[in-house]
């Protein structure tokens, strides 16, 4: 295993010290989440700890937390048709439905109302994490292809959608930031293909999880985990992010495709299938699941996968 300098060791602590912070932003908006406490999950002071997140990430924190919780109200708002603009609007830490229509009309020149009613027929589509639809295995990726798209009409059983408890995964990813599709595939083939290979974890399972909708979020503001299984205690190369993929219920569908198919698989899905199935999306991510690692496709192109995604009751 090669050694790291002491300035990449220095540097990747202060990565993995913001990133577990913008991990635990995300999985407590409903919270204050002031100065003090996040210092605090990241072992910094609060003195420093504001100047070094922007250095690092590009945006105040006070700005990061504001995005995030326009951004997943916004998702929300469309994914969880049975959730009133109040609930919605506390869920991601405001304070009061004036406050939180305030700011989401200044961020999406749209009331939260008229949002929900005038993207209900896209409502399915949207997930809070918005697949990059992107194999592994293919330099191609999926190229984006999930608005305006024409597809084939599914049935829920021509799909054979099942209803699946999947158990929690200790997972070890490296992220990706930009524009989904096509860069998602590069970023397989370039990055994380050779990472899984020198670590000689090519065979275990793999998952793609992308955290923002790019219709919601820009583009260059989008984040992709590519994730494997293993061990938490597992030592690797490039000092990867780690984490559990939350177990629960799960809408699961298995694919057989190209690169340029799966984008309908996941619309379908989304669109067709849950409407009707008498379930919503959770605040869990949607993913796409390769059980036996990284495969090649067939002489025709095509490849396998589960795509999960996250329901609860409506």
């Amino acid at each position: 295993m090669k050694g790291n300098s002491p300035t990449d060791s220095s540097r990747a602590a202060y990565q993995f010290r913001v990133h577990r912070v913008l991990g635990y932003i995300d999985d407590n908006l409903a919270e204050p989440l002031e100065l003090e406490g996040l210092a605090k999950v990241a072992a910094f002071s609060p003195f420093h700890f504001h100047r070094l997140f922007r250095a690092l990430v590009g945006e105040s924190l006070g700005a990061y937390i504001r995005r995030r919780r326009l951004e997943v109200a916004a998702t929300r708002l469309i994914t969880q048709p049975a959730c009133s603009v109040t609930d919605i609007a506390l869920g991601v830490g405001f304070q009061s439905v004036e406050a939180f229509s305030r700011a989401f009309k200044k961020r999406f020149i749209s009331s939260p109302r008229y949002w929900r009613i005038e993207n209900a027929h896209e409502g399915s589509e949207l997930s809070k994490s918005s697949p990059a639809w992107s194999n592994p295995s293919h330099e191609e990726g999926l190229g984006g292809r999930h608005h305006g798209v024409v597809f084939p009409q599914m049935s829920e059983s021509a799909m054979k959608v099942r209803i699946h408890t999947l158990r929690p995964a200790s997972v070890a990813y490296l992220r990706y930031t930009g524009p989904y599709g096509r860069n998602v595939g590069k970023f397989w083939e370039e990055v994380v293909s050779p990472w899984l290979q020198e670590n000689h974890i090519s065979t275990r399972p793999l998952f793609g999880v992308s955290h923002d909708d790019q219709n919601i979020t820009l583009e260059n503001l989008c984040r992709y985990d590519a994730c494997v299984e293993v061990p938490k205690e597992l030592l690797l190369t490039r000092r990867p992010f780690r984490t559990i993929l939350p177990g629960g219920r799960y809408a699961v569908l298995d694919f057989l495709g190209t690169p340029d198919e799966i984008g309908d698989a996941w619309t379908a899905l989304l669109r067709e299938w849950l409407p009707s199935s008498g379930l919503q999306l959770d605040h869990r991510p949607c993913f796409e699941h390769y059980p036996d690692g990284l495969k090649p496709g067939d002489a025709e192109g095509r490849f396998g996968c589960r795509i999960c995604v996250p329901v609860v009751q409506l």
